[in-house]
C-alpha cells in the first residue's frame, strides 16, 4: 500500500505542480500581454478576460482531490502530525501563505482600471508578477517538504514490512517444526502398531493362512492410510487437490500389484513380465510426482513447456490408465491422421485426460450398478442393454452371441471409420486434429451423457454428483484452469449422441445416409435394428499452438 501510494503521488502530485506552474506563467504573461492590447486599444478599461479564465482555472485546480489517494493520505497526514509536527507546520505556513497571495490576485483582477491612470497600470502589472513569482516559490517549497515527508513515512513503512515478514516467516519455520515432529512420532508409533500385528498374525494357525494374508493386507492399507492423512492433514487445501487427482492413478498402480501378485501365485510371472508391470507402475508414480509441480506452478505459464507429440501424450495417458480401464471392461479407441507437435505441457495434457478417464470409469461403473439393481428389485424379464451390435436382452447366451460380432462407430462429427471387435458395452473415443492455428481434441464416451440441468455447473471448482468418499468435485474445475493456463486453450463440454452399427448392414446404409461433418448428432436408420443410439458426454480441448509444423 506505501508503495502503491507512492506511485500515485508521483504520478499525480508532480505532474499536477507543474501543471500550475505552467498556468501561473500562462497567466502571468497572458496579463502582461492584455495590458498592452488594453493600453494601445481604444477602449477606456482595460480587459483581462482570457488572464482570468486562466486565473480560474488556476484555481479550480488547487480545490482537485485524488478519491483513489484517500487512505494513503490519511496515513501520510497522521504520520506528519505524529513525527514530523515542525515540518508540516511549516507546510501549513506556506499553504497559508500561498493563500493569501492568491486572494490578492483576485483583488487586482476584480479590480477595473482606466488605461489613463498608466501609473496604477504598471504597478499593479509589476505587484501581479511578484505575487505569481512567490506565488511558484512557495508551491516549490511545499513539494520539496511534501517529499521529505513522503520519504520518511515510505522508510517507515518499508522497515515495518520488513520487521513483520521476518516475524511471519518465524512463525512458519517454528509451525513447520512442530508438524514435522508430530509427523516422526506418528510415523513410529504407526510402525510399532504395524510390527505388533505382524507379529500377532505370524502366530495364527496354518490353515488359516489365507485369512491372515487378508488381514495383513487389511492392516497394510489402514496404516498406509493413516499414515497418508497425518502428513496430508497440515499441507492444506492444495494438498486436497493433489489427493483428489491422484485417486485415479494409485487405483491403476493397484491394479498393477494385484496383476503381480496373481501372477507370482499362479506361477506366471517371468523376467518380461516383470520388467514390464514394474516399467507400467514407474511411469504412474512418475505421473503422481508430476502432479505435484502441476500443482505448485498452477498458474505459472513457464512450467515444464516443451515441444511435445500430441498423439504420444494421449497413447502414454491411454497405457498409464490401462489397467484401470481394463478392470471396468472399456476400450479407449484413439484415431489420429498424423504427428502433430504441441508447444505446452505435456504433464497438464495427461493429467486433463487422466479426469476425462476417471469420469467416464465413474459414470460406467453407476450405470452397470443401476442395471444390476434394476434386475434385483423386478421380476420381469432380463431387461435390454445396449451391445455393440444393437439393443441386445442382458442374458449370457445373447451376451456371448454379441461378443464376437465385428462392430464399427458411425460419428459423422469425428468421420471414424474404425472396427469395434469383441466390443463390451463401454468405450471412450479421442479424435486428435489440426487447423492452422489450434489443435482439437475431441473425447466422448457412451456413458448416457450428463444432464441438462447441471451440464453449466460441471466446471465450477466443488459441484459434483458423486458421494463426496467418491470425489470432491475440482477434477473438471482444475482441467478447466490448467487448460487456460498452461495449454493455451479452452474446454466446452456437450451431450453428444451417435450410433453403433454392425458390419453387416454398413453397405446397406451407406447408399441410404450420408455423412454431415457440422452436425454432431449422428443420423439413426430407424428401419435397421442392427443399429442403435449411443449417447454421451463430448468433451472438447481447443488448443492454441505456438508451434504447429
Amino acid at each position: 500500500m506505501s508503495i502503491k501510494g507512492l506511485k500515485s503521488e508521483f504520478d499525480n502530485n508532480f505532474p499536477k505542480s507543474l501543471k500550475e506552474a505552467n498556468l501561473l506563467n500562462d497567466f502571468q504573461n497572458q496579463y502582461l500581454l492584455e495590458t498592452i492590447d488594453s493600453i494601445e486599444s481604444t477602449d477606456s478599461i482595460i480587459n483581462h478576460k482570457k488572464s482570468s479564465i486562466l486565473w480560474n482555472s488556476y484555481k479550480d485546480l488547487q480545490s482537485e482531490d485524488s478519491a483513489g489517494q484517500y487512505l494513503f493520505l490519511q496515513l501520510h497526514d497522521l504520520y506528519q502530525e505524529l513525527f514530523l509536527s515542525q515540518n508540516a507546520n511549516e507546510i501549513a505556513d506556506l499553504k497559508f501563505q500561498k493563500s493569501q497571495l492568491i486572494n490578492k490576485i483576485d483583488s487586482i483582477l476584480n479590480t477595473k482600471i482606466v488605461k489613463e491612470n498608466r501609473d496604477l497600470v504598471l504597478n499593479n502589472l509589476l505587484n501581479l508578477n511578484n505575487i505569481t513569482t512567490k506565488i511558484m516559490n512557495i508551491q516549490t517549497s511545499i513539494y520539496l517538504k511534501e517529499k521529505v515527508t513522503t520519504d520518511n513515512f515510505h522508510s517507515a513503512t518499508l522497515g515495518m514490512l520488513i520487521c513483520i515478514t521476518l516475524l511471519v516467516f518465524g512463525i512458519i519455520f517454528s509451525l513447520s517444526g512442530v508438524v514435522l515432529e508430530f509427523i516422526s512420532r506418528l510415523n513410529s508409533y504407526l510402525k510399532k502398531l504395524f510390527d505388533n500385528a505382524t507379529k500377532e498374525l505370524s502366530r495364527l494357525n496354518a490353515n488359516l493362512q489365507n485369512e491372515v494374508n487378508t488381514q495383513v493386507e487389511t492392516i497394510k492399507q489402514k496404516d498406509r492410510l493413516l499414515y497418508s492423512q497425518a502428513k496430508l492433514a497440515s499441507m492444506g487445501e492444495m494438498i486436497q487437490n493433489i489427493a483428489h487427482q491422484w485417486r485415479q492413478p494409485l487405483n491403476s498402480l493397484m491394479l498393477v500389484i494385484q496383476g503381480l501378485k496373481m501372477k507370482f501365485e499362479r506361477g506366471l510371472l517371468n523376467k518380461d513380465s516383470m520388467e514390464k508391470q514394474t516399467k507400467l507402475a514407474l511411469n504412474i508414480a512418475q505421473n503422481m510426482s508430476g502432479t505435484i509441480d502441476n500443482f505448485r506452478n498452477f498458474f505459472r505459464m513457464d512450467s515444464g513447456m516443451q515441444e511435445f507429440d500430441v498423439s504420444v501424450a494421449i497413447a502414454e495417458a491411454i497405457a498409464l490408465n490401462k489397467p484401470m480401464l481394463k478392470s471396468q471392461n472399456i476400450i479407449v479407441h484413439f484415431e489420429s491422421s498424423e504427428e502433430i507437435l504441441f508447444f505446452g505441457s505435456k504433464d497438464v495434457l495427461m493429467q486433463v485426460l487422466f479426469v476425462f478417464f476417471s469420469n467416464s470409469k465413474d459414470a460406467f461403473v453407476e450405470s452397470k450398478n443401476a442395471d444390476s439393481l434394476s434386475m434385483k428389485e423386478t421380476n420381469s424379464p432380463p431387461p435390454l442393454r445396449r451391445g455393440a451390435g444393437g439393443w441386445v436382452i442382458a442374458s449370457d447366451s445373447e451376451a456371448i452371441h454379441t461378443k464376437n460380432i465385428e462392430s464399427k462407430i458411425t460419428n459423422p462429427a469425428l468421420d471414424s471409420k474404425q472396427k469395434i471387435k469383441n466390443s463390451p458395452d463401454f468405450h471412450c473415443f479421442i479424435n486428435v486434429e489440426k487447423t492452422q492455428d489450434y489443435v482439437i481434441i475431441n473425447y466422448f464416451d457412451n456413458a448416457g451423457g450428463i444432464d441438462e440441468d447441471i451440464i453449466d455447473k460441471i466446471f465450477e471448482p466443488y459441484f459434483t454428483t458423486k458421494h463426496k468418499s467418491s470425489g470432491t468435485g475440482v477434477g473438471l474445475y482444475m482441467s478447466r484452469e490448467l487448460v487456460i493456463n498452461h495449454l493455451r486453450g479452452e474446454i466446452s463440454a456437450q451431450n453428444h449422441t451417435f450410433s453403433l452399427e454392425s458390419p453387416l448392414d454398413s453397405k446397406a446404409d451407406s447408399k441410404n445416409t450420408k455423412s454431415n461433418s457440422q452436425n454432431l448428432d449422428s443420423k439413426i436408420i430407424e428401419s435397421n435394428p442392427n443399429k442403435t443410439k449411443q449417447k454421451g458426454a463430448l468433451f472438447t480441448l481447443k488448443l492454441q499452438n505456438l508451434n504447429l509444423k
